[in-house]
């Protein structure tokens, strides 16, 4: 379910008015959770509320709109962030207490997970600064491949380098060529601490890669170079919408 802008048949997804979707080429597509947002209301206490913070009388309802689409997904603690978010640049910290809330995390981050149509899910791709990551992906095989990883750490990179099309939920509706080990393996804990290891080939050694990246605070177009870092990075500027500011523009993606 997204936010919903409008009644009826003239409904507009959120997707449309805000520009926030996720999908993945083998899953589908999503739509971020949200409160349904309807009617004229809501527009026009958005619009009165800015008045009434910065003395602005003329501010374009779309924008508006954009907005309060904007401060939703930031209030959710259940919504994917977005690249742009600090949190996806800040390295997160070892899990040290092995209790209910960490299986209960755990739980959700599968939950949100499903619903974004992703196979992988980073701790901090929620908010949570935690060394923790869900999966449920297919490997070089077709063989389906499902577990978590607490406080993973590399082992080894092996095999040849692969450039494949890669997305991800944080920069979404984009895919660009990413190289990355046909093989990999990490190393990690369960939620009771004990040692466990984890080894993928193909895509499921990707989705690992991609998943310890975020853990480190970094997002994979930050792995990209040359003609196709620059075409990633026009791309995304183009499709940022503008955020409403006083005399600026700003980027919710930090481009």
């Amino acid at each position: 379910m997204g936010i919903v802008v409008g009644a009826g048949a003239n409904a507009l997804p959120a997707h449309q008015a805000i520009g926030f979707h996720f999908d993945h080429p083998t899953r589908g597509r999503g739509l971020h959770p949200g409160k349904p947002l309807t009617g004229a209301a809501p527009i026009r206490d958005a619009v009165s509320s800015h008045r009434v913070r910065t003395g602005v009388d003329l501010l374009d309802v779309t924008q508006a709109i954009w907005q309060m689409g904007f401060n939703a997904v930031l209030r959710d603690k259940s919504a994917i962030r977005i690249l742009g978010d600090p949190v996806l640049r800040t390295p997160c910290k070892a899990v040290d207490e092995f209790d209910k809330r960490l299986s209960k995390l755990v739980d959700e981050m599968f939950d949100i997970m499903y619903k974004a149509r992703g196979v992988g899910l980073a701790a901090n791709q929620i908010g949570v600064g935690l060394r923790l990551f869900v999966y449920d992906c297919p490997d070089g095989e077709g063989a389906d491949n499902k577990g978590y990883l607490i406080n993973p750490e590399l082992v080894i990179n092996e095999g040849e380098d692969v450039t494949e099309p890669e997305g991800c939920l944080s920069v979404p509706g984009h895919y660009f060529d990413t190289v990355r080990a046909s093989s990999t393996t990490l190393s990690g804990v369960d939620l009771h601490g004990n040692q466990v290891s984890v080894s993928g080939k193909g895509y499921f050694a990707r989705c690992l890669q991609h998943e310890l990246d975020h853990l480190n605070g970094t997002v994979y177009i930050d792995r990209l170079a040359g003609d196709e870092r620059r075409r990633a990075l026009r791309a995304i500027r183009a499709a940022a919408p503008s955020k409403p500011s006083l005399g600026k523009s700003s980027s919710p993606f930090g481009l």
